[in-house]
């Protein structure tokens, strides 16, 4: 039987010949017009990956497209409404109903999404938009099908040919229209960018604008951009106040072309626009106010290795069409075009490598090369390198603690916060405050937020431990009061009582400080107080005017120059050598010692003693410096405290035996660092401690094989190290230390055997690859032997011992120019011994460098008493 056709006839099945009918048959047609076009342009917008020039034009065309078909749909809808609005055919007015609603939402939903142009939060509207249609097409087919009209394969199907036909004419066109884009950028003058190793990817200088309009970017990302605004790359170049006064130091006897040295981190638009010449550079200067813009890191294409020193590349964005324009009309098509086709904006600006520590390093790992400071090359800023070696970056087998997974640069100083920026992911976006230790320029800048983050990070980054304490030191009856807060400890009275303070870095990925370790100033602020809370004892108080007490123990570097002065303003052009560098490695401790003697008079009463780690940026000296006599009074930020009494009593004693494991762990705190420190009794003593305390723990005896190597004490190493494995089998840390064990022994197969073991699991620890090439060439393989220093400089370019070795390892084949080109390597890496004369000199004029210069020192303390009373003093 013939199915009846019911296309184009009323309720009761007649073919519409009224207005109505009229207008359906016009509007229909129009609709399949504009439908055909509509479709066509949806389509090519879709799958076309770049907004080309022509993709400009189809996406301006594509908003009176819809306009038209939205007119057209609601012409042809009243119409055939009012023929068919009785059909007897119920499930086919359903779907045709369901039909007209999602394609008047989806029409609604594109007004809307021009409506709104270039606002950022109207990301959602795209997808809903291009869902709606594509289920209407799926409705569509529905309600041909049950309406039992014609079959799809007359007019539906002439309309899908002509679109793909329209499809395929507008794709030819984009190729004769495509093209490469013009790169105005190789019109300008070459780079010579002298010390740096910034460089842009055309070789040329970059036009102002192509890193700058941090307002641009702002557009959109708001949120990011508010952050930025507070954040030390916001303030990096000429409106830092500290760098520009040093600055001014440093071009006074160094030109501009030696400088960029400086620039290519601190003042990126002023380099890479070739605006950084000979003359003066100050605030004048084009961009010298503008930070490290967000193209700056976003328009970096690589990282030139891991020698730091501004070793990027960055080129000229791939601007979308319009950028810049002065017209708002096509300023907000630009808009659109982004979140049309984002792809293309992610891809240049969010590339993979940005997640990295490796993009970190680029401007955070730095040297002084010979050229600067006419002498040779000297390490500068490194905090990739301790980060790299440490449990957050987790590639080395010898830290004192594990992993608990790799944090990333970013994880610590770009954390995930709730965000509503395009960027966010799930609600959150990644923290451009970029938070550090430079609580200085927060405050100067008057950027209470900045301040705050800042600040947070500072609090409980590093741990104190007021934790035990030696009576009558180097007597037979040598008594030791661990754990020191313990109510039966006694320390005798009339007699000298060192404390030992534990400083632990917690959760500073690097060193604590890190950054200028020479200009910061963490330190130790050490009182002890009589029963009524009075001062007998301090070390590390500020005077009247800020000044911080000369004796005190302050965790930084000491640089000197040739002429044997210290370098004060970090006007690193003239480091010619470093005195020494006590800052301490993530996991590691340093132990603070302090003696006194405790009052006879106070017998039977309690003494608190009490330290303090308190952290300022920098010195009252170098901020007069850099604001003048009239600076302001930067804050202190208190990183941790602890305290402990002792009573005074006619003898000392030792406190009850304690045990747990918080007591054990800082205990192996204290060992740690006194191994650091070279002081291996008392590093031995702890860590047997620990042992007895954990017996299940291997790390413990892991710790005491350390020792023993450094006592090179091989059976009670090896016998240390067999406990370990007992208890951990496999350990990578122990293997390591077997390796040195067998190598010692001269058994060079077992110790590579047990080195592979340690790299299965850190193929980048730098160490353990110099430990297992040196045993390769023990054994004359040097093939082998330099493939696995190749590594170690794949890692560490700088690598002294590596070009040492590789050295040895060509000359050995008869490979002169290798030999010879990585001895000049290793010569330029190594320290010159004439230094000593420097560091010599300083120590004996400096009291108090020499006395921090010694690994094991004490600071001694002492008090007067005049007619004010007891005033507390450190004695030199």
């Amino acid at each position: 039987m013939r199915r009846k056709r019911s296309d184009n006839r009323d309720a009761g099945g007649r073919r519409g010949t009224g207005p109505a009918g009229w207008l359906q048959r016009i509007g229909g047609g129009g609709l399949v017009a504009a439908g055909v076009l509509l479709a066509a342009n949806s389509l090519f917008l879709f799958i076309t990956p770049l907004p080309e020039p022509l993709a400009v034009f189809m996406l301006r065309l594509h908003a009176p497209l819809g306009i038209a078909f939205a007119a057209i749909l609601l012409v042809f809808a009243a119409a055939h409404v009012a023929l068919h609005g009785r059909h007897p055919n119920g499930r086919a007015r359903l779907a045709g109903v369901a039909l007209l609603t999602l394609l008047l939402t989806g029409c609604g939903l594109g007004l809307a999404l021009y409506a709104a142009g270039s606002a950022v939060r109207s990301g959602w509207l795209m997808p809903a938009h291009q869902a709606l249609f594509l289920a209407a097409l799926a409705g569509y087919g529905l309600h041909r099908g049950l309406a039992r009209a014609t079959p799809l394969i007359r007019l539906e199907a002439a309309a899908v040919a002509l679109c793909l036909l329209l499809l395929a004419g507008l794709w030819a066109a984009r190729g004769a229209a495509g093209g490469p884009r013009a790169t105005p950028a190789e019109a300008s003058p070459p780079t010579d960018y002298g010390l740096t190793r910034a460089r842009t990817a055309s070789g040329h200088y970059l036009d102002e604008a192509d890193l700058a309009n941090p307002d641009y970017c702002a557009g959109c990302h708001e949120q990011i951009a508010e952050q930025w605004r507070g954040s030390a790359h916001r303030f990096s170049s000429f409106n830092d106040p500290f760098y520009a006064a040093t600055f001014d130091v440093s071009q006074s006897h160094r030109s501009a072309k030696r400088l960029h040295f400086c620039a290519g981190c601190h003042d990126p638009l002023i380099l890479h626009s070739g605006n950084f010449d000979e003359r003066p550079i100050g605030k004048h200067t084009p961009q010298a106010e503008a930070g490290i813009t967000c193209l700056a890191c976003h328009a970096i294409t690589r990282v030139r290795g891991r020698k730091g020193n501004g070793g990027y590349v960055v080129a000229e964005p791939d601007r979308y069409p319009y950028y810049g324009s002065p017209d708002p009309a096509k300023r907000a098509l630009n808009r659109r075009l982004i979140r049309a086709k984002p792809a293309k904006h992610k891809r240049s600006f969010m590339k993979p490598f940005m997640r990295t520590s490796e993009l970190c390093l680029a401007c955070h790992k730095a040297h002084i090369p010979g050229a600067l400071n006419r002498y040779k090359w000297k390490r500068g800023q490194n905090d990739y390198d301790p980060w790299h070696d440490s449990a957050a970056g987790n590639e080395s087998a010898r830290t004192f603690y594990e992993s608990d997974g790799v944090l990333r640069c970013q994880d610590c100083h770009m954390p995930e916060v709730a965000s509503e920026d395009p960027a966010a992911d799930d609600g959150m976006a990644r923290d451009h405050t970029f938070a550090g230790g430079n609580t200085a320029l927060a405050a100067v800048k008057e950027k209470p937020r900045w301040l705050e983050k800042t600040r947070d990070m500072l609090r409980g980054a590093a741990s104190v431990d007021v934790l035990a304490a030696t009576s009558a030191p180097g007597s037979p009856a040598e008594t030791r009061l661990l754990p020191l807060e313990a109510e039966t400890a006694r320390a005798a009275a009339g007699r000298a009582l060192t404390v030992s303070v534990v400083v632990h870095n917690r959760r500073v990925g690097h060193m604590f400080p890190g950054g200028t370790i020479d200009m910061n100033q963490p330190w130790l602020h050490f009182t002890v107080r009589g029963p009524g809370g009075e001062p007998l004892y301090e070390s590390g108080a500020l005077d009247a005017e800020g000044r911080l007490d000369p004796a005190a123990h302050v965790f930084h570097s000491v640089l000197l120059t040739r002429q044997g002065k210290k370098i004060r303003v970090h006007n690193v052009e003239t480091f010619y050598t470093g005195l020494y560098n006590n800052a301490v490695p993530l996991g590691a401790s340093a132990v603070v010692r302090y003696r006194f003697r405790v009052p006879a008079e106070l017998k039977g009463e309690a003494l608190s003693i009490e330290a303090r780690l308190r952290h300022r940026k920098f010195s009252r000296d170098y901020t007069e410096f850099a604001l003048g006599p009239s600076a302001p009074r930067l804050p202190i930020t208190e990183v941790a405290n602890d305290s402990a009494s002792v009573r005074v009593a006619a003898r000392a004693r030792a406190p009850e035996a304690a045990g747990g494991k918080a007591l054990a762990r800082r205990i192996n705190n204290l060992g740690i660092g006194h191994l650091r420190r070279g002081d291996l009794r008392a590093a031995r003593r702890a860590f047997r401690r620990v042992a007895e305390m954990r017996p299940e723990s291997a790390s413990a005896r892991i710790n005491l094989a350390r020792v023993h190597w450094r006592e090179g004490a091989l059976g009670p190493m090896e016998r240390a190290l067999r406990a370990a494995d007992r208890r951990k089998p496999g350990d990578p840390t122990a293997a390591y230390f077997l390796g040195e064990l067998e190598a010692a022994r001269g058994r060079y197969e077992a110790a590579i055997a047990a080195y592979d073991r340690t790299l299965a699991a850190f193929p980048e620890d730098r160490v353990v690859l110099n430990a297992k090439g040196t045993a390769l060439l023990k054994r004359n393989a040097f093939e082998k032997a330099i493939a696995v220093f190749e590594r170690t400089l794949e890692i560490d370019p700088e690598n002294r011992a590596a070009h040492t070795h590789l050295f040895r390892a060509h000359r050995a084949l008869g490979e002169s120019e290798a030999a010879e080109r990585h001895r000049e390597l290793a010569d330029r890496y190594r320290t010159r011994s004439r230094e000593q004369r420097v560091t010599r000199e300083y120590r004996r004029n400096h009291p108090h460098a020499d006395r921090e210069a010694d690994a094991q020192h004490i600071h001694r303390l002492s008090h007067d008493r005049g007619a004010s009373g007891t005033r507390a003093r450190q004695s030199h």
